[in-house]
Protein backbone atom coordinates (compact mmCIF):
# COMPACT_ATOMS: atom_id res chain seq x y z
CA UNK A 1 0.00 0.00 0.00
CA UNK A 2 2.66 2.25 0.62
CA UNK A 3 4.40 1.78 -2.09
CA UNK A 4 1.09 2.66 -4.41
CA UNK A 5 0.78 6.38 -2.68
CA UNK A 6 4.94 6.43 -3.21
CA UNK A 7 4.05 5.98 -6.99
CA UNK A 8 0.74 8.19 -7.38
CA UNK A 9 2.39 10.99 -5.73
CA UNK A 10 5.64 10.57 -8.20
CA UNK A 11 3.26 10.31 -10.79
CA UNK A 12 1.85 13.58 -9.94
CA UNK A 13 5.11 15.31 -9.73
CA UNK A 14 5.99 13.82 -13.40
CA UNK A 15 2.91 15.10 -14.61
CA UNK A 16 2.93 18.72 -13.50
CA UNK A 17 6.90 18.90 -14.46
CA UNK A 18 5.36 17.68 -18.15
CA UNK A 19 2.45 20.46 -18.35
CA UNK A 20 5.04 23.12 -17.06
CA UNK A 21 7.54 22.23 -19.61
CA UNK A 22 4.88 22.44 -22.34
CA UNK A 23 3.27 25.24 -21.49
CA UNK A 24 7.05 27.11 -21.07
CA UNK A 25 7.80 25.85 -24.82
CA UNK A 26 4.68 27.76 -26.15
CA UNK A 27 5.38 30.86 -24.63
CA UNK A 28 8.58 31.06 -25.75
CA UNK A 29 7.22 30.34 -28.78
CA UNK A 30 5.22 33.59 -29.04
CA UNK A 31 3.77 33.60 -32.05
CA UNK A 32 -0.31 32.50 -32.64
CA UNK A 33 -1.64 32.15 -36.19
CA UNK A 34 -5.04 32.24 -35.29
CA UNK A 35 -6.03 35.51 -36.05
CA UNK A 36 -4.06 35.44 -40.27
CA UNK A 37 -6.11 36.47 -43.17
CA UNK A 38 -4.81 33.98 -45.73
CA UNK A 39 -7.72 33.87 -48.23
CA UNK A 40 -6.02 32.54 -50.96
CA UNK A 41 -6.56 28.74 -52.38
CA UNK A 42 -4.38 26.37 -52.75
CA UNK A 43 -4.67 24.62 -56.59
CA UNK A 44 -2.48 21.85 -56.35
CA UNK A 45 -3.21 18.28 -55.13
CA UNK A 46 -0.40 16.26 -56.17
CA UNK A 47 1.77 17.54 -52.84
CA UNK A 48 1.41 18.19 -49.58
CA UNK A 49 3.89 21.12 -48.90
CA UNK A 50 5.33 21.68 -45.34
CA UNK A 51 7.82 23.71 -43.46
CA UNK A 52 11.48 22.87 -41.67
CA UNK A 53 9.87 20.83 -38.31
CA UNK A 54 10.12 22.45 -35.08
CA UNK A 55 9.03 22.78 -31.66
CA UNK A 56 7.08 25.52 -32.51
CA UNK A 57 6.52 27.96 -36.06
CA UNK A 58 7.99 31.20 -35.28
CA UNK A 59 11.87 31.61 -36.72
CA UNK A 60 13.99 34.43 -36.39
CA UNK A 61 15.25 36.80 -38.96
CA UNK A 62 17.71 35.30 -41.52
CA UNK A 63 17.47 31.58 -40.13
CA UNK A 64 17.10 29.13 -42.43
CA UNK A 65 13.80 27.23 -43.54
CA UNK A 66 13.20 23.81 -45.36
CA UNK A 67 10.40 23.53 -47.47
CA UNK A 68 9.13 19.75 -48.20
CA UNK A 69 7.00 18.88 -51.05
CA UNK A 70 5.65 15.39 -50.05
CA UNK A 71 3.77 12.88 -52.47
CA UNK A 72 3.65 9.18 -52.37
CA UNK A 73 4.49 8.85 -55.65
CA UNK A 74 5.77 11.74 -57.56
CA UNK A 75 9.04 13.57 -57.28
CA UNK A 76 8.51 17.22 -57.08
CA UNK A 77 11.86 18.49 -59.61
CA UNK A 78 11.24 22.00 -60.38
CA UNK A 79 9.48 24.73 -58.80
CA UNK A 80 8.49 27.64 -61.32
CA UNK A 81 8.47 30.34 -58.39
CA UNK A 82 8.81 30.04 -54.40
CA UNK A 83 7.83 32.94 -52.69
CA UNK A 84 7.33 34.48 -48.61
CA UNK A 85 3.84 36.10 -48.35
CA UNK A 86 2.41 37.48 -45.07
CA UNK A 87 -1.38 36.71 -45.33
CA UNK A 88 -2.17 37.17 -49.12
CA UNK A 89 0.90 39.73 -49.40
CA UNK A 90 3.77 38.55 -51.79
CA UNK A 91 6.67 39.88 -49.89
CA UNK A 92 9.41 38.25 -50.99
CA UNK A 93 10.91 35.81 -54.36
CA UNK A 94 13.58 33.27 -53.12
CA UNK A 95 13.47 32.85 -56.78
CA UNK A 96 12.03 30.88 -60.04
CA UNK A 97 12.60 27.66 -61.41
CA UNK A 98 14.37 26.29 -59.13
CA UNK A 99 15.58 22.75 -58.74
CA UNK A 100 14.10 20.89 -55.24
CA UNK A 101 16.39 17.76 -54.00
CA UNK A 102 14.72 14.85 -52.76
CA UNK A 103 11.26 17.35 -52.40
CA UNK A 104 12.67 19.99 -50.51
CA UNK A 105 14.85 23.01 -50.48
CA UNK A 106 16.56 25.24 -47.92
CA UNK A 107 16.10 29.31 -48.24
CA UNK A 108 16.97 31.97 -46.13
CA UNK A 109 14.25 33.93 -44.66
CA UNK A 110 15.21 38.03 -45.30
CA UNK A 111 16.51 39.76 -42.34
CA UNK A 112 14.80 43.15 -43.89
CA UNK A 113 11.24 41.83 -43.34
CA UNK A 114 8.97 43.29 -41.22
CA UNK A 115 7.91 40.86 -38.13
CA UNK A 116 4.64 39.01 -38.24
CA UNK A 117 3.00 35.79 -36.81
CA UNK A 118 1.21 35.29 -40.31
CA UNK A 119 4.01 34.85 -42.89
CA UNK A 120 3.72 31.80 -45.46
CA UNK A 121 5.48 29.90 -48.17
CA UNK A 122 3.97 29.77 -51.44
CA UNK A 123 5.61 26.96 -54.28
CA UNK A 124 3.77 27.48 -57.94
CA UNK A 125 4.59 24.78 -60.30
CA UNK A 126 4.25 24.98 -64.30
CA UNK A 127 0.85 23.26 -65.09
CA UNK A 128 0.25 21.34 -68.05
CA UNK A 129 0.67 24.27 -70.76
CA UNK A 130 3.02 27.67 -70.13
CA UNK A 131 -0.28 29.53 -69.64
CA UNK A 132 -0.78 30.99 -66.02
CA UNK A 133 -4.05 30.03 -65.75
CA UNK A 134 -3.27 26.05 -64.86
CA UNK A 135 -0.27 26.43 -62.44
CA UNK A 136 -0.25 24.41 -59.35
CA UNK A 137 -0.26 26.73 -56.52
CA UNK A 138 0.57 25.13 -52.92
CA UNK A 139 0.65 26.94 -49.62
CA UNK A 140 2.17 26.52 -46.42
CA UNK A 141 0.95 26.88 -42.80
CA UNK A 142 1.20 30.00 -41.65
CA UNK A 143 4.39 30.51 -39.14
CA UNK A 144 6.05 34.05 -37.25
CA UNK A 145 9.21 35.27 -37.99
CA UNK A 146 10.90 37.58 -35.29
CA UNK A 147 13.47 39.85 -34.98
Amino acid sequence: MRYIRTFSWHLYLILILVTFSCSRESTECGSSQDNCQINDIPTGNLYQISITESNCSTFVLGSNITVYMNSDIYSFGQAKEVALFNNDNKVFVFGTWLLFSNNNRTFQIPSNIVPSDCYNIRVSKEGATVANDDDETYISEPFGVVQ
